[in-house]
């Protein structure tokens, strides 16, 4: 990767590059990294007049914070986004990333805007909505409506990367869960 960063240097690629640069290092478990290579993206996209670009890394940023636990830099860098735009993919980015965080009023507000400003849009309707209710819905320990959420996105799971770390976090939340219990409180 360190030879495709170099040759973008200096070209409209580069932010992207860094952009992927810093997601892998994230899901390496290497937040530091991640968020030095994400705010040089960030910086160069803003130097650009690129502030969607800029908002896109920062929400890849708040949603690794997200997964790894840390739920304060997280919401900083969600609503630092919301901050530079509130195009379709930062909306709903931001609501997924925000109830898996356990902000149900600011979750469930963003989804109010994404249904307002694209009440045609299937993908909103059938997969996002259903996606950062079921996050909410985990977060009140309703397992059962979770699945029955998740079940209306089957056929977009392969669209959207969300869905797939959604459901990644997911299985790891109920492994931990399981773990936790006692041995003698399992069937």
């Amino acid at each position: 990767m360190q030879k495709q960063i170099a040759a973008a240097a200096g070209r409209p690629e580069e932010i992207q590059m860094l952009a992927m640069q810093a997601a892998a290092a994230a899901t390496g478990g290497k937040l530091q990294m991640s968020r030095e290579i994400a705010h040089r993206a960030i910086a160069l996209a803003t130097a650009n007049g690129a502030s969607e670009v800029a908002a896109s890394v920062m929400m890849g940023e708040g949603l690794a914070e997200a997964v790894f636990g840390d739920s304060q830099q997280s919401s900083k860098d969600v609503n630092a986004a919301l901050d530079f735009g509130r195009s379709r993919s930062i909306l709903e980015a931001a609501a997924a990333t925000l109830s898996l965080m356990k902000h149900r009023v600011q979750g469930l507000s963003l989804i109010n805007e994404l249904t307002r400003r694209y009440p045609e849009d299937v993908l909103i309707k059938s997969l996002y909505i259903p996606e950062v209710r079921a996050a909410l819905e985990l977060n009140h320990n309703g397992a059962a409506a979770v699945v029955d959420l998740l079940r209306s996105t089957t056929p977009y799971e392969t669209t959207d990367p969300f869905l797939v770390t959604f459901a990644g976090w997911l299985t790891s939340t109920r492994l931990i869960r399981e773990l936790k219990q006692p041995l003698s409180s399992k069937p």
